[in-house]
């Protein structure tokens, strides 16, 4: 399983990012598929970029929202 916990969001075309850290974490259950992670729970989560800098994990990819918006997505394990 796949758990986020949000931090920050950020939307085209606007110049601050918003707190997140007050919205209750995701749970995402998934799957290695095709050279990255697939993850369903309430969206779906496809991460094709996987990597290691100074000691933190970090991923990239993309979400489509459980109301079918499509979205960037980063992740940061420290």
């Amino acid at each position: 399983s796949l758990t986020l916990d949000w931090y920050l969001m950020f939307i085209a075309g606007v110049e601050s990012s918003f707190d997140e850290t007050d919205i209750k974490d995701a749970v995402f259950e998934g799957e290695w598929k095709e050279g990255g992670l697939w993850a369903s729970g309430t969206g779906t989560i496809r991460l094709t970029q996987l990597y290691e800098l100074n000691d933190k994990q970090y991923a990239v990819g993309t979400m489509e929202t459980h109301a079918g918006i499509p979205a960037l997505i980063a992740l940061v394990r420290p």
